[in-house]
C-alpha cells in the first residue's frame, strides 16, 4: 500500500477550561480536524466510567505532534490546565510536541509561556486567519511567499564603478548609455531610464527616484528632487558622472583619450567631430574628453551650439605631459 494513503495524521491535543468548550474549542477543534489534523478533544474521546489519567495523559498527550493551550479568563488559573501543560512541556523536553499558546482572552501569559510565540484570536467566533496559519504549522508547511527572482543588478556582473551601490552604478550606467545613445548629458528623461532599466532587469520607480537622488548628491548627475518629492522628469549627467562611466565601462577609454591630447597638441585638431572621426567613438565620449582636459585646466573649449564644439587652445602642461609619455 502507497505509504502516503498510510501516514497518520498529526495529532493536536487540545488543552483548555470547560468553560470555553462552547464559545471556542469545540468549533475550533472541530475545524482542525476538517483540515486533516487529528484533534483530540476529551469530549470526543472519553466515555463513562474512563479514567481522566489514563485517557488524558497516556491516550491524549501520548504521541501528540502539537499541543495547543487555549489561554483564556477561565483557564489560566486552573489546575488541571497546567497539570496538563506540565506534562506537555515535559514530554518538549524529549523531542516533541510542539507547544502552541491561543490567546481568546486577553489574560495573563503563565510565565513558562511567555518566550513561545503566541496566537492572538482577536474574536473567538470567526478565526480563519489564526485557523489557517496553525494547520499550516502543524502540517509542517511555510506560509511566506515563495522567493521570486533576483533583480538583475543584483546577480549580473556588477557595474564596475567604484564607490556606488550595485543598484547605483546600475543607474548611472543606464543614464550614461542612454546620453551616449542620444548624443548629449543633457535632459535624460528618467522615464527613459526606467523603461530601460525594466528591459534589463526589476528596478522600481521608487528605486529609480531614490537612485538619482543618490547620484546628485554625489555630483554625478544634476536636476533630481532631493526633498522627498517624486524624482525630476529629467537630469543632466555630470562630467564627473560620465567620467566615471567611460573609466569603467567604455573599452579602451584611456588610449581614446591619449589619442585626442596628441591629436591636440600634435595635430593641431580642434573640432568634435573630426575627433569623433578620430577615434570612432560616438560625439558623447569624446567632448567627455575635452570637458575633462577643460575641467583639469588643460585645454580651453568652446561651444557655440551643441553641434559645434571644439579646443580654442591647450595648456602647456597638456603637452609637457603628453613628452614625459612618449619618452617612456
Amino acid at each position: 500500500m502507497d505509504d502516503a494513503t498510510t501516514k497518520r495524521p498529526p495529532k493536536a491535543f487540545i488543552c483548555h477550561a470547560s468553560e470555553d468548550k462552547e464559545r471556542f474549542v469545540v468549533p475550533f477543534a472541530t475545524a482542525l480536524r476538517a483540515h486533516g489534523v487529528n484533534a483530540w478533544l476529551d469530549r470526543w474521546q472519553m466515555q463513562p466510567g474512563d479514567s481522566l489519567v489514563d485517557k488524558i495523559f497516556e491516550e491524549g498527550l501520548k504521541n501528540a505532534d502539537c499541543f495547543i493551550i487555549v489561554l483564556s479568563h477561565n483557564s489560566v488559573d486552573k489546575p488541571w490546565v497546567r497539570e496538563e501543560m506540565n506534562a506537555a512541556f515535559v514530554k518538549r523536553l524529549e523531542g516533541k510536541p510542539r507547544i502552541i499558546p491561543m490567546l481568546i482572552d486577553d489574560c495573563q501569559v503563565p510565565e513558562a509561556l511567555k518566550s513561545t510565540l503566541w496566537v492572538r484570536v482577536r474574536d473567538p467566533n470567526s478565526f480563519d486567519a489564526e485557523l489557517k496559519d496553525i494547520v499550516a504549522t502543524i502540517h509542517g508547511q511555510k506560509t511566506q511567499p515563495t522567493i521570486g527572482k533576483a533583480p538583475r543588478y543584483a546577480t549580473a556582473t556588477p557595474v564596475p564603478i567604484p564607490g556606488l551601490q550595485p543598484v547605483d552604478a546600475w543607474i548611472l550606467k543606464a543614464a550614461c548609455e542612454l546620453a551616449v545613445e542620444g548624443g548629449h548629458r543633457q535632459g535624460i528623461g528618467v522615464a527613459a531610464i526606467q523603461s530601460k532599466l525594466e528591459m534589463e532587469g526589476d528596478v522600481s520607480q521608487e528605486q529609480v527616484d531614490e537612485s538619482l537622488a543618490i547620484l546628485d548628491e554625489h555630483g554625478l548627475v544634476e536636476g533630481t528632487d532631493t526633498t522627498g518629492q517624486r524624482g525630476s522628469v529629467f537630469v543632466d549627467v555630470t562630467v564627473s558622472g560620465m567620467d566615471r562611466y567611460a573609466k569603467a565601462c567604455v573599452p579602451d577609454y584611456t588610449r581614446i583619450l591619449e589619442r585626442i591630447c596628441f591629436a591636440i597638441v600634435n595635430e593641431e585638431m580642434t573640432r568634435l567631430e573630426d575627433f569623433v572621426s578620430l577615434t570612432g567613438v560616438p560625439s558623447v565620449i569624446c567632448e567627455q574628453v575635452l570637458d575633462t582636459l577643460q575641467r583639469k585646466g588643460l585645454a580651453e573649449v568652446g561651444r557655440y551650439h551643441s553641434s559645434l564644439v571644439e579646443v580654442l587652445g591647450f595648456s602647456p602642461r597638456l603637452k609637457r605631459a603628453l613628452d614625459q609619455r612618449s619618452s617612456m
